[in-house]
């Protein structure tokens, strides 16, 4: 898919000033335009890696634990099977709370590595 940008500009006549009445102006309007090239379904995957987004990071929480979060993956029906995945996986504990995965320990790198063996592209993965 080709971005690019088109220029259009429209006459706006002002007549309510007395400085500018009879006088013409112009509003320019730059959109966004896309060239669809490529089949439907990369178009689809691209829009979705777009929207889709999953971070990783790590909080301290009670009596100086840190906790690993896993944001963005709220909307996908396995949420709870990963969950399940990532703490055999890593061998620690953890549950998915409010739409977020929270893992005992800072096992960031582990995750990510995990994710991506899950079929997750790197491109969507941000850790903070």
């Amino acid at each position: 898919m080709h971005t690019s940008y088109v220029l259009t500009y429209y006459p706006v006549f002002t007549s309510k000033h007395k400085a500018l009445s009879g006088k013409t102006s112009l509003l320019f309007v730059v959109e966004k335009s896309y060239n669809l090239v490529g089949s439907m379904d990369e178009i689809l995957k691209e829009l979705d890696a777009e929207k889709a987004q999953i971070t990783v990071s790590t909080e301290i929480r009670r009596f100086n634990k840190p906790v690993t979060i896993v944001q963005g993956l709220q909307d996908n029906k396995d949420v709870l099977s990963i969950t399940k995945n990532l703490k055999n996986k890593i061998g620690t504990g953890g549950t998915f709370k409010e739409g977020k995965i929270m893992l005992q320990g800072n096992h960031k790198g582990e995750v990510v590595n995990l994710l991506m063996a899950f079929g997750f592209d790197e491109k969507i993965i941000a850790i903070r």
